[in-house]
């Protein structure tokens, strides 16, 4: 049996458990936290965290009584990873990336960079964000429907794991006696070209631990 657990504000799923006597009031802004949080759910053989990201500020309570008392979303989850990743060893970090919000060579290389400070312990939610608040967070255009919407994550999907292939797994030689630091035959462009999403590669990053992120 494995375990995720959700990663959260900081103060857990209890949206007042800041106000307890014994609580870091400013554990939502407070990395060392999260730090110890994921240093104490690896010791106790969790196997992954997951953040369920949305890039907006949307659902009930967004504005009025609950907004004002209570902690309601998490920080942009890759930077906390990124820090969170060079304090543990074994446990996964999985995160919500947007398949209609994101370019897929910024994804990918963000994604795989991760991947390689963590040793291969990244994986990606992709989730094809379907709130009019978060639309409004990346220009004028209306939210994309359904049917659009998921064919951008098909293609997403795609695109990345192709850019994510670009760089050969035996291609990163560096071989100090003869100079040659990446074999370049085994680097090859993406190309990828599809309806919604565009891009041609290579993308310079070396195999990770894991081959590639799993996709959730």
């Amino acid at each position: 049996m494995k375990l995720a657990m959700m990663f959260v504000t900081g103060y857990g799923n209890e949206s007042y458990a800041w106000r307890l006597a014994d609580s870091n009031e400013r554990a939502y802004t407070d990395i060392n936290n999260y730090i110890k949080l994921a240093q104490i759910a690896e010791q106790g053989k969790i196997h992954t965290l997951f953040i369920a990201d949305t890039p907006a500020m949307v659902g009930a309570g967004v504005s009025g009584d609950f907004a004002r008392k209570s902690p309601m979303f998490v920080l942009e989850p890759m930077t906390i990873f990124s820090a969170i990743a060079t304090h543990t060893q074994k446990i996964g970090l999985v995160a919500t990336y947007s398949t209609t919000y994101n370019l897929p060579y910024n994804l990918a290389r963000q994604l795989k960079t991760l991947d390689i400070i963590s040793g291969g312990r990244i994986g990606w939610n992709a989730v094809t964000t379907g709130t009019r608040e978060v639309a409004y967070n990346f220009g004028n255009k209306p939210l994309p429907d359904t049917t659009t919407r998921y064919e951008m994550a098909h293609e997403m999907v795609e695109a990345v794991q192709t850019l994510w292939g670009t760089f050969g797994e035996n291609a990163y030689i560096t071989d100090k006696v003869s100079g040659q630091f990446a074999d370049m035959s085994q680097i090859k462009p993406a190309n990828y070209q599809g309806k919604h999403y565009q891009v041609k590669g290579a993308l310079p990053i070396p195999a990770t631990p894991q081959g590639q992120p799993p996709v959730f």
